[in-house]
């Protein structure tokens, strides 16, 4: 009936749809040892209704002190609540706030069951407010821009195969908002030219990753790339860069040189695998 109370969405660990699409794309959901937790309080899904400034900054503060299975409760009862955080203009900015807060979270070098509550999170959001798909979307591209250099390589790729995995649920749930969003943000959240060469790399090896599973996105990711070549180029005379690089394979000393080097080789890499086969 009409006047019935709507049934609490299921966990994301119980919603056979999202189980599906998670293990669809690499992601099982890992059992959580025994450990000494702090659940959220039973009040929380009347918080979300009735939110202001003060809720939000009191639930964020409290999300940013926990960690581990503890953190997995919240993000679950987060999910299990999600709908109550759709945008409308009865409820003025404190949602969009909590939302934004919620996006920040550092959830990508976490342990895995954070990583996996997390990106059901997301995925639910997105699909019950499609509103915030631009923001989740945008969220999970800044994350392909590390602040460390190469020393954290390793956990860098840890990072990415998760935020890869975030942004393919994105893309089940919402096929196409999801993917117009991508294809838009690919140039706009492109880092700064002169930015490092280990974080220009990071970024153009996700756009080329993103082609094996962002639909009909090869030609706009290979545009974008060769846009941001020629920018670089245009920034270095021919002689500079020839000095730079006649000592063999001696790193270059001027960065933008470097990461002129860097993508050209990476550009080259992919075209030959995804153009040479063996008969």
């Amino acid at each position: 009936k009409a006047s019935e109370t709507p049934a609490t969405p299921k966990t994301p660990l119980k919603d056979k749809r999202l189980s599906g699409i998670l293990k669809t794309v690499g992601v099982n959901s890992p059992r959580s040892p025994n450990r000494v937790t702090f659940p959220p309080p039973s009040n929380i899904r009347e918080t979300l209704s009735n939110l202001d400034d003060d809720a939000v900054s009191s639930l964020v503060h409290q999300l940013e002190s926990l960690q581990g299975a503890s953190l997995v409760l919240w993000l679950e009862e987060l999910t299990s609540s999600v709908s109550l955080l759709d945008r409308r203009p009865e409820r003025g900015q404190s949602v969009e706030s909590l939302v934004a807060e919620l996006l920040k979270i550092k959830w990508e070098d976490k342990e895995e069951e954070v990583a996996f509550a997390y990106i059901a999170l997301l995925a639910h959001l997105v699909s019950a407010c499609p509103c915030y798909t631009r923001a989740a979307v945008k969220s999970l591209f800044n994350r392909f821009k590390p602040a460390g250099e190469r020393d954290k390589r390793s956990v860098d790729a840890i990072i990415f195969k998760r935020v890869h995995t975030a942004l393919q649920c994105l893309l089940e749930v919402s096929p196409v908002g999801a993917r117009e969003e991508a294809l838009n943000l690919m140039a706009e959240a492109f880092p700064y030219f002169k930015l490092s060469p280990y974080r220009q790399v990071c970024f153009v090896s996700a756009l080329l990753e993103m082609t094996s599973y962002v639909p009909d996105s090869r030609l706009r990711v290979l545009t974008i790339i060769v846009e941001k070549i020629i920018k670089l180029d245009a920034h270095l005379s021919r002689e500079h860069v020839g000095k730079e690089l006649k000592e063999g394979d001696k790193k270059p000393n001027d960065p933008m040189v470097e990461t002129l080097d860097l993508l050209m080789k990476l550009m080259l890499t992919y075209i030959n695998t995804n153009t040479h086969h063996e008969a």
